[in-house]
C-alpha cells in the first residue's frame, strides 16, 4: 500500500544519480536513476534490466553522456557487482563512483524504505521495479539489514539499483555551478 501510493511518476529538476546492480551468478543487470523532482522529492526509475551483464558498460557509458549524473552508486559488498567493478570504472570515466559497504549499503538499503514510508521518495510504478519490491527479502547484517539476493523471490536487480541510485543523488555533492559575468557569459572568473 505505501508503495503503490508513491507512484506518482515526475520529470527530473535538477541533478541525478545512476545505480547499478548485478543478479548473483550475473544472470541480469539493472541500470537506474534518481533525482529530485519539482516538489523536491526524491524520484526514482528503472532505466533498464536485461540479462548478462556485457551489455552494462555500454549502456552505463550511454546513460552518464545523456544524464550527466553526479555519481553512480553500487553494492561493492555484492560480489556480482564487483566483478563488474572495471567496466563501471571504464564507463563512468571521470563521475565519481560510490561504491557502498557494510554499514552504507544497510543504511542505503533501511533509508529506501524510510523514504518510501515517510513519503519523501517516489517511484514510476514499473513492472519490473514493483515485481523486484514484491519479491525482495531482507538479511540481518549487524544493527541493520540488506536486501539479500540469495532469499529472494524475484530478481531484485531493480530494486537494488534502485536503492544504490537514491543514496547516490542523496549523499553526492552537488557540482559546482559556473559563475555568471555581468554580460550573462558562463566560464569567466568574476573580480
Amino acid at each position: 500500500d505505501v508503495w503503490e501510493r508513491q507512484k506518482l511518476p515526475a520529470p527530473f529538476a535538477g541533478d541525478v544519480a545512476l545505480g547499478v546492480d548485478v543478479a548473483r551468478d550475473g544472470v541480469s543487470a539493472a541500470l537506474s536513476i534518481a533525482g529530485r523532482d519539482a516538489d523536491g522529492k526524491v524520484q526514482t526509475k528503472l532505466l533498464t534490466l536485461q540479462p548478462g551483464t556485457f551489455w552494462l558498460e555500454q549502456a552505463l557509458a550511454d546513460a552518464v553522456a545523456d544524464h550527466g549524473p553526479l555519481a553512480v552508486g553500487y553494492d561493492a559488498g555484492n560480489p556480482a557487482n564487483a566483478a563488474v567493478a572495471g567496466p563501471i570504472a571504464r564507463a563512468c570515466g571521470t563521475t565519481p563512483i560510490m561504491p557502498l559497504q557494510g554499514a552504507a549499503w544497510a543504511g542505503a538499503c533501511e533509508a529506501y524504505r524510510n523514504g518510501f514510508i515517510e513519503g519523501e521518495y517516489r517511484h514510476h510504478g514499473q513492472l519490473d521495479l514493483d515485481s523486484a519490491l514484491n519479491g525482495a527479502q531482507k538479511k540481518k547484517r549487524g544493527q541493520g539489514w540488506l536486501w539479500d539476493h540469495e532469499s529472494a523471490l524475484a530478481d531484485i536487480t531493480p530494486i537494488c539499483s534502485s536503492t544504490a541510485a537514491v543514496r547516490a543523488i542523496e549523499t553526492a555533492k552537488p557540482l559546482p555551478k559556473p559563475e555568471m559575468s555581468e554580460y550573462g557569459e558562463t566560464g569567466m572568473v568574476v573580480l
